[in-house]
């Protein structure tokens, strides 16, 4: 009998504290908030984009800031967003808003071994970062674009962070997403990023950044909105250096084409 008991007992403790070769999924979306544009009208799979971040090392980044090397990078899983001593992953995306909703059954799985392949660690907080894609141009966001960046939750519970892959029981998935107390949230956010050289804030330096900047270096006042911010020699004007610097962007990036 005495053996029995301590095969049981032996038997309790395994599961109880493992070894578990599995970790959890993440079954993440929007919870019970609906996600709004600015002006206050519900996101839809038209114009909503939802990114499901990490953060790997240091803390979140800025994203009204922080401009990455290709704009497809805010958007694809796998890739590594990184900002000072902050370096955040990008894990998944989702447009399957409904009326505003980011609803938990539309949006797919993230496995633990998707997590893995990305060098995901365990235990990194998970963010959401919804965009308004109605501010981009194309399918790519400009200066202004809007945005909202919320932390995630175990069950909406603002006690418990959600983080990513961890020991769990087998075939288990945690559901993740917003603070359940939150019943809105709009895309208040616009980014405030600077390109030197990029005259008319469309995040790139062609033509017309030359054009526009030897306009106002013949005192003529463009008819567009200048980005004083692009100034590339810190003396809070534009004028020729601007023009010369255009110039010769377009002239090194025609050589590499």
């Amino acid at each position: 009998m005495k053996g029995k008991i301590r095969i049981l007992l032996t038997v309790t403790a395994i599961l109880v504290i493992g070894p578990w070769p599995v970790h959890a999924d993440l079954d993440w979306g929007g919870g019970i908030t609906q996600f709004q544009t600015d002006a206050g009208t519900p996101l839809t799979s038209e114009n909503g984009l939802a990114i499901l971040v990490s953060v790997h090392e240091g803390g979140l980044i800025d994203f009204a800031s922080c401009l990455p090397p290709k704009f497809e990078d805010l958007f694809t899983p796998g890739s590594i967003l990184a900002q000072g001593q902050n370096t955040n992953i990008v894990l998944a995306g989702s447009d399957a808003f409904v009326d505003g909703y980011l609803l938990v059954t539309t949006v797919p799985i993230l496995s633990s071994e998707m997590q893995m392949s990305f060098g995901v660690q365990p235990n990194e907080n998970l963010y959401l970062v919804v965009w308004d894609r109605n501010t981009f141009s194309g399918e790519r966001p400009l200066l202004g674009s809007r945005f909202t960046v919320l932390q995630l939750f175990k069950n909406g519970d603002p006690m418990v962070p959600a983080t990513t892959y961890g020991p769990q029981l087998p075939n288990s998935a945690d559901m993740i997403y917003p603070d359940k107390g939150l019943a809105v949230a709009r895309c208040e956010t616009g980014t405030i990023w600077a390109v030197p050289g990029d005259i008319d804030g469309t995040l790139e330096v062609d033509l017309r950044d030359a054009i526009l900047a030897l306009q106002i270096a013949c005192r003529y006042v463009p008819a567009v909105p200048i980005r004083k911010e692009s100034d590339v020699n810190g003396d809070g004007r534009i004028g020729m250096e601007e023009a010369a610097y255009a110039l010769q962007w377009i002239s090194r990036s025609a050589a590499h084409e």
